[in-house]
Order: structure tokens, then C-alpha cells, then sequence
């Protein structure tokens, strides 16, 4: 049997997802990629991931590809240079970058008179076209920046921008610092971007309807340990919260949006919408004045502000717009995007594809991760199960499966009110797919591992166990060594020690007022984010002003972590990165009284640093450093206070459950 001439379009995870499967099954793909680096939306700053610091959403146990655990160490929500190093992990292992032509368009893909497709492009070394039996789209399913055309935003005298190009945290502190921000759109990107600017900035964030938001860690059960939250609603289980009750789960995980702000609240009179948005900080922000929330149906700007849709006027000196991203076809004529019925306005299902993959009426055209939400396992097994029928071990679905596809996606998009996600029942699309290619887990009641499969976590691993390429010793490693949510609970919570008080205080957001003798003096925000059970990831950024008037922005990161009752801080990254940097040891005694008081003292090389930790109360604490050394010789004082108003407990948040 010949085998097929096959294109991909395009090196992000997608992309790259369908080489690999390809070229596991014998085929030798053509990849055409415009950027001239590959990895798409995570390669870098204006390529789609909004930020370099904030973590994904999805913990590393999920946003993975079934046969490349992460390097041991990596954080649990990895930020966006770290998922582009598993990329180029992934794309070294297995060889992926070999095929592809960088730095070459794609301007038109057409059907070809004598069969499959001829695909146009410019690149390098000029223009050409090429036929193929087989064309994958994987250029993504979100493209382009999508600006909405609000009234009178063209007037507007301050500064417009787009999530996308709000790319570090030095660059927001040094454009909106000291203003008046408006940030459209309470979304994932409009909660970080928030969250960021709360410290420094009077900012406010406009949405239109009520949501959920649900911070990354969260428990399986009352009073039970911390999980991430796709492992905690990725399974296979029957009393899975997030299906069986949904509203009851996210008010318990996250709390009740409207204790934060009226403006948050629930219209008691409908349906509660289940829109989720993953957020550590927003509600807490919200509660204690540090973010205000408006909710408005519409909004009309004038050259100095804006008017929302109750007629209230609010004066601005920046927009961001955090609005989302559309979806985009170029290279195709009219003719193929009115039979996938193309909605470039329509940002939850912009096509109609039988398993968002193929339409009966183009033959040898597929797509690859193109569906609201792409997560790599599905992608990944879209990818698997392409690669199988383009061998010739499974058939193409018929017709008549393809087009009853198509009209559930159509039942789908004509859905009242829409969902977030048309395909929001992960673990079910996952498992159809898995069905179709081949490699659905299926294990034996005496398996071992079984109770792990159907009970616990859904983890890509699992489509490795059985099936074409499978790798059993491997996915069962993985499989063994990923926290299961209520599998591994213990029967009976332990009490909390005073380290894991200590941490939950720090939680949050912070503004740093720091004096350095001799050297200068830094300003700058703070934030503490779950990194793992028992420790806390630690970023902060800011301006340093030396003495001699020069002026630097900065940035560090470490990891708090609770060791044998100490919190052990360590260098979260650079080349020094899980080493020990120095402890803060606990007093034993009168644990829930303030101040709380810690010195320590570390050799670090050559360099003596005395430290001493102060703890007032939960929105005030400081951090001297005495360092001496051969070629060092400073005092370093840091004052913390808590963006926005006290907390009414040590150690809880101040958003609680409306009763």
C-alpha cells in the first residue's frame, strides 16, 4: 500500500503532536511553520501565552503528552518558559523538528482537480506550491487578538492594549503604575493581569455576567489536603463534584463571588451560568478593595473614561483589553469555510467538524487541537487516532457517522445560553477519542492500578497502557506516582502545625517597601502562590533605585516550603534553582499569637547572611538581611503589607460562603 503525502500546518503543541504520531506510524510529514521558532503560542512574548510569569491552569499532571512525564522538579503549574522547555524536551526526544520548513507561510490550501490538496506558500528562499494526499490544520484554535469595537473606544486619549502584548510583570508596573486602570473581561487573563496590578495601580475589571472563580488548589473533600483542580475533576468516578453538583463544588472550592462584591452576585431569579475561571487571587482582591468589579451589559467610552451601561461614569488613563482571541483561516477559499460553516465571530465553536476533526465533504483535509479548550491528551489523541487511518489500520468514519457529528456540533452551537465550553466534559472526549484510536485503558479487575484508572485522576499516561506504540512500564510509573484525590486521602485530617499556618498568612498579595545600606532602595509587589502541598512559589518585581540615582527593574523568585516544622526557602530559578538559600525556623510556643519571630543564619559560598523573619499580624510582616563576606558588606530591611484590607482570621481568607 502507498502511503499518503501528509502537511502539517504549523509546530505548537498540536502540531507537534501530529508529527509524532505520524511518524510513529511510518509516515513522513512536511511541516510548515511561519514563525521562524517553533511551539506556537508558548514560544515567546507576542505569540499568544499572555504572560512569562503566571502559571497555566492545568497542573503538570494533565498539560502533558502521554509518554514524556516532566523533568523531576518542575513546578506543578509550570509558567510559560517552562512549558516551552517541555515543548523543546518533547520535540528532541522524538525528533520532531527535522521535517519542518521555518519561517514559511501557508497562503493557500485548495483542493486539487486530480485529488488532495495543493498547498501554496512563501518563505526563505521564495514562493512554491506543493501537492499532498493529506492536509492537518494544527495552526490552533484561538489566532488573532480579538479587539471589540466599543463605541467611542477610537476617542478614547489613553493608552489601549491587548492582554497579549501585557507580556511581563516589569512591563505592566512600568506603563500602568500610579493609574487608573480599566482591564475588560474577568476571564483567565483578566484575573492575573488584575491581580498584578493591585499593588500599584487603582484598577478596576468590567464583565458582563456572573462566574465562578476557583483558585488552582483545592480540596476533594471537606477539610480534606489540596489537590490541583484538574485532578481533583478530571476522572472517571460517579460521584465525580463537578457533574453531579456543580454549583454546590465551585461555591464550596472557591467561595461565593457575591460575599466578595455585590457587583459579583448571582441573579438568584435565572440559572447560575457555569462559567469557571481559574484564579488564585481575584476574590480575595475584590473583597478587601484592593480590585474593584463592575458589572456592565455595555460599555461607551468618551476621550477621558467610561460610561457602563447603568450610567455611571468612571475616568481612565489606560484600557486593557482583555478580551480573548478569534479564530482564523486565511489560507482557505470560501468554498470550504462555508462547508465547515465558519463563524470567525463565534469564539466558543467557530466550525462544525464531526469530532472537531473532518467533514465528509473534504476528504483528506483534518484538524487537529482545533476546539475550545484544547488540552494536549486530546490533542494528542486526535493526533493518534488521524495518524491510524491515514496507515491504513482504522477506516475513516462513514458518512453518515461524520454528518450526525456535525449536527451535534450544530445542537451545540445553537445551545441557549451558550456554554464556556462546548466540549466541556473533558474526560468524556478524551475517552471517545481514546475509543476511536485504539488506546482506551482497559485493565483487568486485579490490576493493581485499577482503582487508579477508574477512580482516580485522568492523566494522559493512561492512553499508553494498552493499544498501537503502547509504553506500559512507563505510564504505569506515571500513573503510580500522581496524587489521586480521595484514593490517597487519609482517613482523618492532621492537624495543622504552625508552618502551615505561617503559609496560609502568606498567601496572596503583597507590596514591598525594601532599603538596602548600602545600595538603594526597591519598590516593588509580591505575591504567594501555592507551588505544592506544604510550600508556596514566591515572585516579586519592582524598581531599584541605587544610591547613585540609577535605576533597575528587578525581579526574584524562591520556593517556601514546610520542612520537619521550618519553612526552607530556596532559588526557584536561574542556575542556583532548588538549592537551599535559607531556613525560617518557628517558635514552638503560643502558635496563634503575634508577632512571630524567626532568625536564622546561612553560609552561602563565601557570604554570611543573618536573617530575621517578623510576622505582625496576617498583613504585616519584614525580612532583615545582615550579609558579610570577601567582596559583600550590606543590610538589606524589607517591609511587606498586604494589598487591600486585613484579613478577619489568621490564616483565612476574607471571601467566605454566603450563608
Amino acid at each position: 500500500m502507498k502511503r499518503p503525502t501528509v502537511a502539517v500546518l504549523g509546530t505548537g503543541p498540536s502540531g507537534l503532536a501530529a508529527t509524532k504520531a505520524l511518524l510513529e506510524h511510518g509516515l513522513q510529514p512536511v511541516v510548515f511553520e511561519a514563525a521562524a521558532a517553533p511551539f506556537g503560542m508558548w514560544a515567546g512574548p507576542g505569540r499568544g501565552a499572555w504572560s512569562d510569569y503566571a502559571p497555566t491552569n492545568i497542573s503538570r499532571y494533565c498539560c502533558a503528552f502521554s509518554d514524556l512525564a516532566w523533568p523531576a522538579g518542575s513546578d506543578v503549574f509550570p509558567i510559560r518558559r517552562d512549558v516551552a522547555g517541555y515543548l523543546r524536551l518533547y520535540a528532541d526526544t522524538f525528533g520532531l523538528l527535522r521535517s519542518v520548513r521555518f519561517g514559511t507561510r501557508v497562503d493557500s490550501v485548495r483542493a486539487n482537480r486530480d485529488g488532495g490538496w495543493l498547498i501554496g506558500w512563501h518563505g526563505p528562499d521564495g514562493a512554491g506550491s506543493d501537492r499532498f494526499d493529506h492536509v492537518a490544520i494544527a495552526t490552533g484554535f484561538l489566532t488573532e487578538p480579538f479587539r471589540p469595537p466599543f463605541p467611542g473606544l477610537a476617542d478614547f486619549a489613553g493608552e489601549v492594549t491587548h492582554s497579549s502584548v501585557c507580556d511581563t510583570a516589569t512591563d505592566l508596573r512600568s506603563r500602568f503604575g500610579g493609574k487608573r486602570v480599566l482591564v475588560v473581561g474577568a476571564a483567565f487573563s483578566g484575573t492575573e493581569i488584575a491581580a498584578e496590578l493591585a499593588s500599584y495601580a487603582q484598577v478596576t475589571v468590567t464583565l458582563r455576567h456572573p462566574m465562578w472563580f476557583v483558585p488552582r488548589w483545592v480540596s476533594a473533600m471537606d477539610g480534606g489536603p489540596k489537590y490541583p483542580l484538574d485532578l481533583v475533576i478530571y476522572n472517571r468516578r460517579s460521584d465525580n463534584p463537578l457533574l453531579l453538583d456543580p454549583h454546590v463544588f465551585l461555591r464550596r472550592a472557591g467561595g461565593d463571588p457575591g460575599a466578595a462584591s455585590p457587583e459579583l452576585a448571582f441573579d438568584r431569579d435565572l440559572e447560575l451560568p457555569l462559567t469557571i475561571i481559574i484564579s488564585d487571587d481575584f476574590l480575595e482582591l475584590v473583597g478587601a478593595g484592593a480590585v474593584a468589579a463592575k458589572r456592565s451589559a455595555s460599555l461607551r467610552f468618551d476621550a477621558g473614561g467610561v460610561t457602563f451601561a447603568d450610567g455611571v461614569r468612571q475616568e481612565l488613563d489606560a484600557v486593557i483589553l482583555c478580551t480573548g482571541f478569534a479564530s482564523s483561516l486565511p489560507f482557505f477559499d470560501r468554498p470550504v469555510l462555508d462547508a465547515i460553516g465558519f463563524d470567525e465571530t463565534d469564539h466558543m465553536q467557530p466550525k462544525l467538524l464531526h469530532r472537531t476533526m473532518f467533514h465528509p465533504d473534504l476528504p483528506g483535509l483534518s484538524f487537529v487541537g482545533h476546539y475550545r479548550g484544547p488540552y494536549l491528551p486530546v490533542m494528542e489523541l486526535q493526533a493518534r487516532w488521524l495518524a491510524r487511518i491515514l496507515a491504513g489500520e482504522v477506516p475513516m468514519p462513514d458518512r453518515a457517522a461524520m454528518l450526525a457529528g456535525i449536527a451535534e456540533e450544530g445542537a451545540l452551537r445553537s445551545q441557549e445560553p451558550r456554554p464556556q465550553f462546548p466540549h466541556a466534559d473533558f474526560v468524556a472526549m478524551a475517552d471517545t477519542l481514546a475509543r476511536e484510536a485504539g488506546v482506551f485503558p482497559e485493565l483487568p479487575a486485579d490490576d493493581p492500578l485499577r482503582l487508579r484508572v477508574t477512580q482516580g485522576p485522568l492523566v494522559p499516561a493512561q492512553f499508553r497502557l494498552s493499544g498501537p506504540h503502547a509504553k506500559p512500564e512507563l505510564a504505569r510509573f506515571v500513573i503510580a506516582a500522581t496524587p489521586a484525590p480521595v484514593l490517597d486521602d487519609p482517613p482523618e485530617a492532621t492537624a495543622s502545625s504552625q508552618g502551615r499556618r505561617v503559609l496560609d498568612v502568606l498567601r496572596g498579595r503583597w507590596s514591598i517597601e525594601r532599603r538596602i545600606e548600602p545600595g538603594g532602595q526597591f519598590t516593588g509587589a509580591a505575591s504567594f502562590t501555592r507551588h505544592a502541598t506544604d510550600s508556596l512559589l514566591y515572585r516579586e518585581s519592582g524598581r531599584l533605585v541605587l544610591d547613585n540615582g540609577t535605576e533597575l527593574d528587578c525581579e526574584n523568585s524562591y520556593v517556601y516550603a514546610l520542612r520537619h516544622g521550618d519553612i526552607e526557602i530556596s532559588f526557584a530559578g536561574g542556575p542556583s534553582r532548588g538549592k537551599q538559600f535559607i531556613d525560617i525556623s518557628l517558635p514552638a510556643d503560643n502558635p496563634d499569637e503575634f508577632p512571630i519571630v524567626s532568625a536564622d543564619r546561612h553560609l552561602c559560598r563565601l557570604d554570611t547572611y543573618e536573617a530575621t523573619f517578623r510576622l505582625e499580624n496576617p498583613d504585616l510582616f519584614s525580612i532583615t538581611y545582615v550579609v558579610r563576606g570577601p567582596k559583600k558588606g550590606y543590610v538589606s530591611r524589607s517591609a511587606y503589607r498586604r494589598v487591600g484590607s486585613a484579613q478577619s482570621d489568621f490564616g483565612r481568607p476574607p471571601v467566605a460562603e454566603a450563608t
